[in-house]
């Protein structure tokens, strides 16, 4: 899922990490989550960015929506409801916990809505491709000069 969100949203990315596994796969979804969030967070630096992006990505039966907000305060709206327990290795719950953390550390707001989808796996797909193109687009260096907010800052 990582994959899909590097290569749909331009971002070079490189995982490796290790945690308590064999208890389960929640703190460690967290903490790349948190460390992703992070790195963006430095990426962005202090240039004008577009701050704002939305994405409605498909995928066979899902349809979901991603709105990305570079507010400077991390929030994180999740309505996506899976049947299954878990794709492969990963928890369908820590989907949740991955973008919770991504949003605390990058200090975006993220919405992320699944609109249609009987299939977990292809939403969640379309979650991670989704995300990646919002990010991209919010991300985006502007030709606006100065801040990105009319307060004069971003939080």
């Amino acid at each position: 899922m990582l994959e899909l969100l590097a290569f749909h949203g331009h971002v070079d990315l490189g995982v490796k990490a290790e945690g308590d596994l064999e208890v389960d796969d929640h703190h460690t979804v967290e903490d790349v989550g948190l460390v992703l969030g992070k790195a963006i967070r430095e990426a962005i630096g202090e240039d004008p960015i577009e701050r704002y992006a939305d994405n409605h990505t498909i995928l066979d039966d899902a349809l979901v929506l991603t709105v990305l907000d570079a507010s400077g305060r991390g929030h994180l709206s999740f309505d996506c409801e899976f049947s299954r327990d878990s794709l492969g290795t990963l928890s369908t719950e820590c989907v949740a916990e991955f973008f919770r953390a991504v949003a605390r550390s990058s200090r975006f707001g993220i919405h992320i809505r699944k609109l249609v989808g009987s299939n977990d796996h292809h939403v969640c797909e379309a979650i991670f491709k989704g995300f990646g193109r919002a990010l991209h687009n919010a991300t985006r260096r502007s030709e606006r000069r100065g801040a990105i907010s009319t307060k004069g800052k971003s939080d």
